[in-house]
């Protein structure tokens, strides 16, 4: 390879590892640009994160669009937004991971909540709250932009795969370190709010692994945004509902749990071939 070409290459690949390392923390930043008036969950502050954080979204997305135009012809295909394979991508990795909440899903069944999937009020009533929509709809879609479509986008074509994979959660869980200032501001002991975000972090990054990998093997957005909102939507495996059941039925429930998770594992590489999306 001719000297100027590899300089080139290697300008290249410092200018996206540096732009993808800045990325989240100008993610983050946009929420304290304006000192907020209001609680995190309140719905005047919730519409203006809405405003402030997209602007940030925008401004990232136009930024790696310019520089994958440096190297490639297609950048919007590089950061996940095209139309082949999109019904896949939405739906195959979103069934998936969904396999992983077999438990969850079961106990959601016997307490009845499942009902609630299939109520045109709950529906509605769920489009009204901001809450909601920050929290399976915006903030799924605002944070898969800027941590997946800009800044893994960046790192893949600079790093092997597995690297991008393990390194871009490492941003996205601590862009949700940030809470600890409202979680101090509401009264909670340092010490707590401390041990409960590292907690939050170590959940987030696994997530972040694999949203990413979703990501790189799909190559569409809108895989991880949905594995994102699902999630989002059900939390943390319902391990501490399973003692609210009589005893004869608890060990099927960890049973659910433990099955979902072995079959979450075995399914993996067979749901996320990157054969799989490359028709409809």
């Amino acid at each position: 390879m001719p000297a100027d070409l590899d300089n080139t290459a290697t300008l290249q690949c410092v200018v996206y590892t540096l732009t993808g390392s800045l990325i989240p923390g100008f993610f983050v930043s946009s929420i304290y640009i304006q000192n907020p008036k209001y609680r995190d969950d309140h719905p005047l502050e919730i519409k203006r994160r809405f405003q402030v954080v997209g602007v940030a979204c925008s401004i990232s997305a136009v930024i790696t669009y310019s520089l994958l135009a440096w190297k490639y012809s297609n950048p919007l295909e590089i950061m996940g937004v095209h139309l082949y394979g999109t019904i896949a991508a939405a739906v195959i990795p979103t069934l998936h991971t969904a396999v992983f909440y077999i438990g969850t899903l079961l106990i959601c069944y016997l307490d009845g909540s499942w009902q609630l999937l299939f109520s045109a009020k709950q529906w509605r009533r769920s489009f009204k709250d901001i809450i909601w929509l920050k929290h399976i709809i915006v903030g799924p879609l605002l944070e898969e932009i800027a941590f997946r479509a800009c800044t893994a986008a960046l790192f893949l074509h600079c790093f092997r795969p597995w690297v991008a994979i393990v390194l871009t959660p490492l941003f996205f869980a601590s862009s949700h370190m940030h809470h600890l200032i409202s979680d101090i501001q509401d009264g909670l002991a340092w010490k707590s709010a401390l041990n409960y975000r590292l907690v939050q972090f170590g959940y987030t990054y696994l997530f972040g692994v694999y949203a990413t990998y979703v990501f790189t093997q799909t190559g569409h957005l809108i895989a991880p945004v949905m594995c994102h909102a699902l999630c989002n939507t059900l939390g943390v495996p319902a391990f501490a509902e399973v003692s609210l059941f009589p005893a004869r039925d608890q060990k099927w429930l960890w049973g659910a749990h433990v099955a979902g998770m072995l079959a979450f594992v075995a399914v993996l590489p067979y749901a996320l071939d990157s054969s799989l999306y490359t028709f409809i």
